[in-house]
């Protein structure tokens, strides 16, 4: 970049012209603190965005937590729980952390409702 600079800054004699070399060099600068504060400004919006999604986020989970009826998640890859609300906990009787990770399986059967246990055997 300086090599194309100082050779537009040199006439036909071969001297180099400061004053316009310094302009060169002036605009590439600018043109540098131009990109760095639209980088800085990405960031800003980027990072803005995530704490709003934050949130939403965590007034969902809030919602999800207070609703008077049992909610819970299992992750569609393995089955495994990975929420469970407080009036989940009070209707299968266990804490969720107790629950969360786990599986529906044979070795927990004893705390899950009938009609729960017997959807697990049919599939």
């Amino acid at each position: 970049m300086f090599a194309e600079q100082l050779r537009c800054a040199t006439d036909v004699t071969g001297q180099v012209d400061l004053v316009k070399l310094g302009e060169f060099v002036s605009a590439v600068y600018e043109a540098g603190d131009r990109d760095r504060q639209r980088m800085i400004e990405v960031r800003s919006q980027t990072r803005d965005e995530v704490e709003q999604n934050l949130l939403r986020t965590r007034e969902f989970l809030d919602t999800i937590e207070n609703i008077p009826i049992a909610v819970f998640a299992k992750c569609a890859k393995d089955s495994r729980y990975i929420l469970l609300n407080r009036a989940g906990e009070d209707y299968y009787g266990m804490p969720r952390e107790q629950m969360l990770g786990e599986r529906p399986n044979r070795s927990s059967r004893p705390t899950w409702p009938a009609w729960f246990t017997s959807r697990i055997d049919a599939s």
